[in-house]
């Protein structure tokens, strides 16, 4: 399966523009919606979808990056189908890992879906929101999520929106009746959760049908699968391939350290003389499981504190499960490996209960019980004796297994008990109090549930499962709630020996973020694993040290300690800043910082912001600002149908965005008196706003609707502003650069880490096996150089692709790789025999977060690619250059130019002086005459300053310092290229830097 339409947007909205979404500070700004070289327009909807939400709601999602990217390949897909950029598609498709958040999507893609609509001027009396799944065990949990939503919508909506929910067989007893739409007044939405889950080759063809039957007219039909992977025919399969519009499977969400770890206890043959050994050691680790809970949790709050910052670890869980059984098909097998492990638990001596006494809450002693309780049709819970209960079994039909379980030649007794109890209760295995500690059986335990607590998983029968449904019983025990609340692993590398572990706090806390897979067949666990590495490839990983160059300057060596003094830089110390009260008072504002350690506080007499809500900014847009509202003659829209509007949920957008920015936000009255901040107070501060249109005819919804956007993007550039001014008094000017060592960050990396990604588990132990030769013939083959300017070594560059290594710190593109190859040609021919000039050249590791520039109009900081100092030894200047290689991030439209903070450093006047600033204080640090650059080198694939005239470039590239890496005799792939007028790239950076006179010397 190769999802073609998400491989195309990868293409062209991820690599083109030089998006690697594997890098964990992309992955970061993603999450911000600030990466300069995706469609503003697009992250800004996304942004207000998510905040829309979270009103309906009464929520406080925020989105992991790559459901963001979801949604911005949904917006553009939208968008190529609006200007008939792509051929017509009504349905589209989501390979989203179990556990990485694809039902949040789901409720994103409803309101993507409605806004859709409005742009495009369909209107609706009726909007129908059909859900379906094959699981009626996901029913109930799809009412309780959509139906309070959709109340929510409707109250915007004025109750036009319906929702049926059914299961997936539900809806195939329906007659074709049943779906037609014949009203051109009403839309349907279709979701469909796993929709090829339990139907097997034979009704392939009635899901199909029934898909098309619902989304034949006036219908967009949008599916969610964990895999994607044995879904049916070559014609099935190739639909698929044009509808998954993002592929987020379990390899990546794993890469990314999101949920368990894993590990597959390999076992013999399938003998009965085995059962007991398996499960035996199946309830051993369980046990140890358990222990290393118990002693995490008895940890001191300091430790406690520091590996668990928001989340406690959950108390292990293990479960016994296997394939779901399609209706009207034999349950023998099941129920014979469901006795199978009854009988076992039966069958322990109390000397064996006691060694996993932990799991049985320390009562070991008695029969083993099993209680049906007559109110739970399809549960049986488990005990020993008259103690705590602490297993619950499962096998569809309760009553009957319980009716035909022998017990007479076992040492266990059956009982019924009305109980009221909510905690031996299945959906509640989650709470903290639930004293569940082994689930046994299918179903239920194979798919529809969300349990962090899972970590021993026992197959007990999977039968002719499929291997979509082997992927659904994996992804319930990956699931991961996070120390740091954010799904993600402390220790994210894979552990291949689980039994390797030690007893030290870190390797307890391995041990309960991973998840054991046992086997009660060798059989079912080989065709578990077969599929598994469909969608988890193995790999290894390996570091490559970096040490400091040491320099050759006059014919002499030189140690980093040395020359590192000689090396003037600031440092960026970015502040957890927490919450600000901010103050708007008659067109200016104010703030103190409450949370910080020196009461900063700051006043902004002029500040004004400019908004843009224009759909093609290419297109003359409407500032409508003061058609809004006025605050000089109490005239505009705001005031003549200010009784319509809805101010109180402006109120709550205000409140929402002011606390997600940790803002407590505030306008003074004409008394001098605090009040909640209000839309007109918050227009004080913008200057214009860009319009499509005049807004002449504007209703109440359109100017509900920009109101919300508005308060949003202002609260956003406040914070901004606000962040800017407090995080920039905290350079550190003073402190030379530091070699990173193996626990702690600073300027210069310690090491590379290569992670190799491999087919087949052979390739991989092949490779380790002859681990050293591997390492050295790599690196051999990465390695740039020797640069000899360059501070450390190695430099390592991209491997080719699909030689299935990632290298972090991130490697140098073909971009970066140029730069650095053409420099040091450069400096050679040029100044290698000069006694005059020195120069140093340092690769800026963003992971660092080290050297970096806060930027005054944006959320985020600039860390440039490379640092290059150049060492006037007759005029004692030091010239400084931030060099960006892949500059042209942000740089797509060249219009926006202007807009760009990034490219707005450079110019270093009175509108734009942050580098300015920087200069003046690491000169005063350092008594010396330093100077600050800053230089943008557009890559090949980057088509500005191509097709325009001299003119332009002058105006608009140059005068920036934005320069092409094709202005050289070669480009990236050592064709021929061309150079500017006759000057190099290399040329006018060394004229910026006052010594190209030495050049043409």
């Amino acid at each position: 399966m190769t999802p073609r339409l998400a491989k195309r947007y990868e293409r062209e909205l991820l690599e083109e523009n030089q998006i690697d979404p594997r890098n964990k500070q992309t992955q970061q700004l993603i999450e911000q919606y600030a990466v300069d070289s995706l469609d503003d327009t697009l992250l800004d909807r996304i942004e207000g979808f998510v905040d829309e939400y979270n009103t309906h709601v009464d929520e406080n999602y925020d989105l992991r990056y790559y459901q963001v990217l979801a949604l911005y390949f949904t917006e553009y897909f939208f968008r190529e189908q609006a200007t008939g950029d792509a051929a017509p598609q009504d349905m589209l498709a989501y390979w989203m890992a179990t556990g990485s958040g694809k039902t949040l999507v789901m409720h994103l893609n409803i309101l993507q879906h409605l806004h859709r609509l409005e742009r495009e001027g369909i209107d609706f009396d009726t909007l129908q929101i059909l859900f379906t799944t094959p699981s009626k065990n996901l029913i109930g949990q799809h009412e309780r999520e959509l139906e309070p939503y959709v109340e929510a919508l409707n109250r915007r909506y004025s109750d036009r929106i319906d929702l049926l929910i059914d299961t997936t067989q539900g809806l195939l007893q329906q007659k074709t009746e049943y779906y037609q739409i014949t009203d051109d007044t009403m839309q349907r939405l279709v979701l469909v959760d796993e929709g090829h889950i339990g139907l097997g080759a034979t009704k392939e063809g009635e899901f199909k049908k029934l898909r098309d039957a619902l989304n034949a007219r006036n219908s967009f039909l949008f599916e969610y699968s964990a895999t994607y992977h044995n879904i049916g025919s070559g014609a099935i399969e190739e639909e698929y391939e044009e509808a998954i519009v993002y592929d987020y499977n379990y390899s990546r969400f794993y890469r990314d350290g999101y949920g368990k770890d894993y590990f597959f206890k390999r076992i013999g043959e399938d003998v009965i003389d085995e059962e007991k050994d398996n499960l035996d050691e199946c309830f051993g680790v369980l046990q140890e499981k358990m222990e290393a809970y118990q002693t995490l949790m008895d940890l001191d709050t300091d430790q406690r504190d520091k590996y668990f910052p928001e989340n406690l670890p959950q108390r292990p869980l293990a479960a016994f499960m296997g394939r779901t059984v399609d209706p009207g098909s034999s349950a023998a097998n099941e129920t014979s490996d469901v006795g199978t492990a009854i009988r076992y638990l039966a069958s322990l001596s109390v000397e064996e209960r006691r060694a996993f006494g932990d799991v049985f809450h320390g009562d070991t002693t008695g029969p083993l019980v099993l209680t049906r309780n007559p109110s739970v049709e399809d549960e049986l819970l488990l005990s020993y004796g008259d103690g705590e209960k602490w297993g619950i079994v499962n096998v569809g039909d309760a009553a009957k297994f319980f009716r035909d379980f022998d017990t007479e030649d076992l040492d266990a007794v059956k009982r019924e008990d009305a109980i009221t109890d909510e905690r031996y209760r299945f959906q509640n295995v989650d709470r903290p109090d639930s004293p569940i500690n082994v689930l046994v059986g299918s179903r239920k335990f194979s798919e529809g549930w969300n349990c962090f607590r899972l970590s021993v998983t026992g197959l007990l029968n999977l039968g002719s499962s499929k291997g979509n449904q082997i992927i659904q019983i994996f992804g319930r025990g990956v699931r991961l709630h996070g120390a740091r609340d954010d799904g993600k692993r402390l220790f994210p590398d894979h552990i291949d020996d689980y039994y390797a572990l030690g007893d030290d706090i870190e390797d307890e806390i391995r041990r309960l973020e991973t998840l054991t897979v046992f086997s009660l067949r060798r059989s079912y666990l080989e065709t578990f694993i077969e599929e598994i590495q469909k969608e988890v490839k193995p790999r290894t990983s390996f570091t490559l040290r970096v040490n400091p160059t040491i320099m050759k300057l006059a014919d002499e060596e030189v140690e980093f300690e040395t020359y590192r003094e000689h090396l003037p830089i600031f440092k960026s110390r970015k502040q957890e800043i927490g919450w600000v009260k901010v103050v708007i008072d008659d067109g200016t504002f104010s703030y103190e910082h409450l949370d910080g350690d020196g009461a900063e506080t700051g006043n902004f007499e002029s500040y004004r912001t400019r908004l843009d809500y224009r759909t093609d900014r290419e297109t003359e847009g409407h500032n409508v600002r003061y058609k809004l509202h006025n605050e000089e003659d109490g005239r505009g829209l705001y005031h003549t149908l200010e009784p319509f509007l809805d101010h109180a949920g402006w109120a709550r957008t205000i409140r929402d965005a002011a606390d997600k920015a940790k803002l407590a936000l505030y306008a003074r009255d004409q008394n001098g008196d605090l009040r909640p901040a209000t839309l007109p107070d918050l227009l004080q501060l913008v200057e214009s706003v860009q319009y499509k249109s005049p807004l002449d005819d504007a209703g109440v919804e359109t100017i509900y609707a920009l109101g919300h956007e508005i308060i949003r993007d202002v609260v956003g550039k406040l914070e901004n502003k606000v962040h800017y001014d407090i995080n920039r008094r905290h350079y550190v000017y003073d402190e030379p650069l530091e070699v990173s060592d193996a626990t702690t960050d600073r300027d210069i990396i310690y090491e590379y880490v290569v992670t190799k990604q491999f087919d087949k588990q052979e390739e991989k132990e092949a490779f380790e096996r002859n681990l050293d030769a591997k390492k050295d013939e790599i690196e051999e083959a990465l390695q740039i150089g020797p640069i000899d300017e360059h501070i450390y070594e190695p430099l390592l560059e991209e491997g080719e692709d699909g030689d299935g290594m990632q290298i972090s710190p991130d490697a140098l593109n073909a971009g970066e790789r140029k730069f650095v190859g053409d420099l040091s040609n450069y400096v050679t021919a040029h100044f290698a025999d000069s006694e005059r000039y020195d120069f140093y050249l340092l690769r800026n590791v963003e992971s660092l977060k080290s050297i970096g520039i806060f930027m005054e109009s944006d959320e985020h900081t600039f860390y440039p690619d490379f640092v290059l100092w150049g060492l006037d030894h007759e005029t004692g200047e030091t010239e400084v250059a931030f060099v960006d290689p892949k500059g042209e991030r942000g740089m797509v439209d060249a219009s926006k130019l202007g807009a760009n903070a990034k490219v707005n450093l450079s110019l270093k006047n009175e509108e734009y002086p942050a580098l300015s600033r920087l200069e003046s204080q690491l000169g005063n640090a350092h008594d010396g005459d330093i100077t600050l650059h800053s230089f943008l080198l557009l890559r090949d694939s980057s088509d500005m300053g191509v097709a325009e005239s001299d003119e332009w470039v002058e105006n608009n590239m140059l005068s920036r310092n934005i320069y092409r890496l094709d202005w050289h005799s070669q480009d990236e792939s050592g064709d021929p290229s061309q150079t500017w007028n006759g000057q190099s790239y290399l040329d006018l950076m060394f004229g910026e830097l006052g010594v190209f006179e030495e050049v043409l010397a």
